[in-house]
This record gives structure tokens, C-alpha cells and sequence, in this order.
């Protein structure tokens, strides 16, 4: 991005969870070392299947958690050293858009006593500003001021998608961070949403954290995509680059996995990875049980993320 600063910095993040009370052995690392950047007007995407810590990371980046270890900077700060005040106005900069639209709206408030709440709570205004703003952001997101007066239960999927992006909108954030943003909506709704968090960001030239398991969702918006596997990040390039010249055999999984035009279910992976036990612990490499490529090393050393080139980096001992 030239000679321009982060806004967002990942440093070294790790989180480890202890499940099951004090008599738990070994704690369960969600985040192993998680490192990136972020620059203004930016759109990173993050793929990885279900339960490799991504949302465990997006509520670390929002400090929702507290990491093990390491730091999350917001224009050069350590937003774990924040007070509650500066918490605060940092949550007022960088917003999240969860997976679910309903799960995230109180089903006993209204549109608009929802959005005044944040408005109310982040910025000094009046009631008749209030319901200004409301109505000038409903009208960004595709809806109109009647959507104001409705619980959510009334709205489609759809429509509470852009309600919750609307919510995220109203205290007017720099940074976006969503979570899985379509994969509760069908495909309708799904190509709407993705048209409008294309459209806003760059009306409001937003800074976007993209994060999911749909790599054509990822491919269509994001500059940057990094891939991750259990806790790790074992790819990053910018994302014409990763999706056309894959490296490492996870991301050549993922990409074999969508599905295409005339394909069966059982051609989706290749028969030498599904047959592997998923739950298979692995010394060195930990995609090693899953990897029809592995070498001896890859028994032993776990591979760090290494450049290929000024973009491009894996962590792979293929690529030494």
C-alpha cells in the first residue's frame, strides 16, 4: 500500500481457551500466532472451515476477548492497554457484522429504538436528529423509514442482515469486521448483501475484514485473502494471486472444494484426503494427516510463514 501506515495491526495473537474446569490438562490454543496488517480502504479476506478460530479472532480484534498473548494495534495503539474509555471510542471506530442477523437484534425493540439506542449512546444528538439519521441510513442500506417501525420478526433474513449493518453504520466506523456475513441467507439475499457491502465501502471508503468459509464471496470483494487452519494462518496473497496460483495444499483444498458445474458430492475432495481421520493429531505440519503432498520434514518441524515473493507467503515445507 505504499508508503501508507496500518490502521489495523494482528501481532503475534494468541488465545488459549481451558475447557472442561481446572482438571483440563492441556488448554485448547483457538489462536496460534495470528500476524497481519490492514491498511485503510482495504478489503481482507479470511477463509478457513468451521472451528479454525476465525470468529475467535474477529472477538479478539474487538477485545470481546482477551488474548494469551500478543497485541492488536488500532492506528499504532495496543487496544489491550485501552482504558474503558478509550475501549469505547475504539468500538465506535471498528464494528462487527455478526453471522447471524436475528441472533444480533433484540426481537423486543424496534428498527428504530435499536438504532437510536446507538445513536443515543455513541453520538450527541436530539430526538429529531435521531430520527434524521435513522431514516438517511436506512435509505443507504436499501430500506425505507417504514422498516423503522418493525420488530424483527416482520423482516426477511435480508432485510435484518441490513438492519445489523445498518446498526454497525450508525456511529459512523471506519473499520468493518464481518463474521459470516451471508452464510445464514440464501443466495437472493446473499448477492444483495454482498452488492451493498461492496457499494458502502467504497461510498464511505470503509476498511472491510471479510470472514468465511464461502471462497467466491471472498474472491468477488476482498484485496487480500489469507488462509487459515487450525489457528494459523498457512497463506496470504492478494487474492487474484492466491485463488491462480495456490501454494499450499489447504488453500488447493479449498479451492477444489467449490463446487462446480456438473460435479458430484464425492468429487469435491480428493479420496486421499477424506479418507484421513480429521481429528488426527499431527507432529510438525498440522494439515500433515489431511496432506496428499507431505514429506518427511513435514513430520517433524512445523513450518513457519514464510515470503515467497514481496506478496506472497506460505508456510509450507514445500516452499523453502
Amino acid at each position: 500500500m505504499g508508503n501508507e501506515r496500518p490502521l489495523v495491526e494482528v501481532m503475534q495473537l494468541k488465545k488459549a481457551f481451558r475447557l472442561g474446569g481446572l482438571h483440563k490438562k492441556e488448554p485448547i490454543l483457538a489462536l496460534d500466532g495470528i500476524s497481519f496488517s490492514m491498511f485503510p480502504r482495504q478489503i481482507f479476506g479470511l477463509v478457513g472451515e468451521s472451528g479454525c478460530g476465525k470468529t475467535t479472532l474477529a472477538k479478539t480484534m474487538l477485545a470481546l476477548h482477551r488474548p494469551t498473548a500478543g497485541e492488536v494495534r488500532f492506528e499504532g495503539g495496543n487496544i489491550f492497554s485501552y482504558d474503558q474509555r478509550q475501549l469505547e471510542r475504539f468500538r465506535s471506530q471498528v464494528q462487527m457484522i455478526f453471522q447471524d442477523p436475528y441472533g444480533s437484534l433484540n426481537p423486543k425493540m424496534r428498527v428504530a429504538d435499536a438504532l437510536a439506542e446507538v445513536l443515543l449512546k455513541h453520538k450527541q444528538v436530539n430526538a429529531k436528529e435521531c430520527a434524521k439519521i435513522i431514516f438517511e441510513l436506512l435509505e443507504q442500506v436499501g430500506l425505507n423509514k417504514n422498516h423503522a417501525d418493525c420488530y424483527p420478526y416482520e423482516l426477511s433474513g435480508g432485510q435484518k442482515q441490513r438492519i445489523a449493518i445498518t446498526r454497525a453504520l450508525a456511529v459512523g466506523p471506519r473499520v468493518l469486521i464481518c463474521d459470516e456475513p451471508v452464510s445464514a441467507l440464501d443466495m437472493v439475499y446473499q448477492t444483495q448483501i454482498i452488492d451493498l457491502l461492496e457499494h458502502l465501502q467504497q461510498r464511505k471508503k470503509l476498511t472491510l475484514l471479510l470472514i468465511s468459509h464461502n471462497m467466491m464471496f471472498i474472491k468477488r470483494l476482498s484485496h487480500i485473502t489469507a488462509v487459515m487452519y487450525k489457528g494459523k494462518i498457512v497463506e496470504q496473497a492478494p487474492t487474484s494471486n492466491l485463488f491462480g496460483e495456490p501454494l499450499h495444499p489447504y488453500t488447493k483444498l479449498l479451492l477444489a472444494s467449490i463446487p462446480k458445474m456438473n460435479s458430484r458430492a464425492e468429487d469435491s475432495f480428493p479420496p486421499s484426503i477424506t479418507r484421513l481421520v480429521l481429528s488426527e493429531k499431527a507432529q510438525g505440519c498440522r494439515f500433515v494427516t489431511r496432506c496428499c503432498m507431505r514429506l518427511q520434514d513435514c513430520t517433524g518441524a512445523e513450518p513457519s510463514l514464510k515470503p515467497i515473493n514481496d506478496t506472497h507467503w506460505v508456510a509450507c515445507h514445500l516452499y523453502r
